[in-house]
């Protein structure tokens, strides 16, 4: 869990990122939530203007989780919860890759978020981030620049996430990333329904082609300009199951194509403890939700 300078960079992109959605719809139509979705060809789509996929084909969810098993991947069930942010704040509950010297860090990061600078409601969505050299010049949320391709119509990275954690019921979404071995591309899956999102194309990074070196699960929280940090999870430093955000039966995929648990090998790293809280659980108290993780807090002056 951080305050994120990475986020914080990509942010100051989002202007720029706006322009390139002017794409003609070939078919346009609204949500039950009230999205509307507008549909292109899927050989047209904004991803596809990255100088780096110009000759890219996509690819489609044709690829099994069975038949084709990644080389490397991550997954987890991430509580879901509805927070109250300003309008420059940025909460994040999130897993993520990364690989690469920090000038040129290659990152890939989903979860849910409830930011109004992003999405321009208060609402709890999907989001998805990468970047190719820490945010310097690459990458952004969702699908605001070039880069993230989608192959699902319906669930797009920004998806609204109606069903949110009360204290009385609790809710979550499993959640993978994995790349696929023969193509070495990083699918998003919503691994439920076993629903394809879409997927980064290996041709966006120069050190994820054979997998990455860290992985990590928590939360992301970004101050707005008075400084005041937002909270994060369930908004609660309580860390008891019932109240404080949770990340379970979280997982990665070694060299083996196999997916294993952390088995107590995870490093804790929290940035404001006076804010934000972390605990390393393992089951959160419930055979069934090994491995697991509380997090959150919130917010606040929480300092630099």
């Amino acid at each position: 869990m951080a305050d994120l300078s990475l986020s914080r960079e990509a942010d100051l992109q989002l202007e720029r990122q706006l322009k390139t959605l002017n794409k003609p719809a070939i078919k346009t139509f609204k949500t039950q939530e009230g999205d509307t979705i507008d549909c292109v060809d899927i050989n047209k789509q904004p991803a596809l203007d990255h100088p780096l996929l110009k000759n890219h084909k996509v690819q489609t969810v044709n690829v099994g989780m069975k038949k084709d098993v990644p080389y490397f991947g991550v997954d987890g069930r991430l509580e879901v919860w509805n927070l109250t942010v300003a309008k420059d704040q940025y909460s994040f509950t999130n897993m993520w890759i990364q690989n690469g010297p920090p000038d040129q860090l290659n990152v890939i990061l989903a979860g849910w978020t409830v930011s109004p600078a992003i999405n321009g409601d208060q609402l709890t969505r999907l989001f998805t981030f990468w970047t190719a050299d820490g945010a310097r010049t690459t990458g952004c949320y969702n699908q605001l620049c070039p880069g993230f391709v989608l192959t699902n119509c319906s669930i797009t990275p920004n998806y609204p996430l109606l069903l949110t954690s009360t204290y009385e019921e609790q809710y979550d979404i499993k959640i993978l990333i994995y790349q696929d071995q023969p193509t070495g591309n990083w699918w998003l899956v919503l691994s439920d329904d076993n629903v394809f999102v879409g997927y980064w194309p290996k041709e966006l990074f120069n050190h994820l082609s054979g997998g990455a070196e860290t992985v990590a699960w928590g939360g992301i929280a970004i101050a707005g300009k008075n400084g005041v940090s937002p909270p994060m999870g369930s908004g609660l430093l309580n860390l008891s199951f019932r109240s404080t955000c949770y990340i379970r039966n979280i997982q990665y995929v070694d060299t083996q194509n196999k997916f294993r648990n952390p088995d107590g090998a995870l490093e804790q790293h929290l940035d404001r403890s006076t804010c934000y809280g972390l605990k390393d659980w393992k089951n959160c108290g419930r055979k069934e939700m090994y491995y697991c993780i509380l997090f959150g807090g919130e917010g606040g002056r929480c300092g630099d």
